[in-house]
């Protein structure tokens, strides 16, 4: 396999990173390559280059509410954290993968928007045309 780091210079790619120092619940051992796209276009360079050498392919959010083995993953793992955008348009909220819950949330409830919603135990208040209540 080649090296991952020197095939994309542009994109930060570690080898044999812990995931354990990426995941909330502080789990996991390493991940082969583990790659910090910061653009859509890179994810893509990435998954075409996966495909193109068919190797395994692993994409992350932003590693909440995860638990990873501590036999790592094999192959290429992408981790979306610098892809973490919030906007807010009228009454929609759209957020990249790698957006947290709770950035979210806050920009939701920033924009006067009424959403409750339940999620891991706490209750925030976010956002939501008409004031409807949904709960997930």
């Amino acid at each position: 396999m080649a090296n991952l780091m020197n095939e994309f210079p542009d994109i930060e790619i570690k080898q044999d990173e812990p995931l354990m120092n990426y995941t909330y619940t502080k789990t996991g051992g390493p991940a082969d390559w583990l790659a910090f796209p910061e653009t859509i276009d890179q994810v893509k360079e990435l998954v075409d280059y996966v495909r193109e050498h068919k190797m395994g392919l692993t994409v992350l959010g932003n590693a909440s509410n995860l638990i990873v083995g501590d036999g790592g993953i094999d192959d290429l793992t992408i981790i979306l954290t610098r892809l973490n955008k919030i906007e807010v348009h009228d009454n929609k909220v759209t957020a990249q993968a790698g957006a947290s819950y709770i950035a979210t949330t806050e920009a939701a409830r920033d924009s006067e928007l009424r959403i409750c919603c339940w999620y891991s135990g706490q209750y925030w208040w976010g956002c939501l045309h008409e004031c409807r209540c949904i709960w997930w």
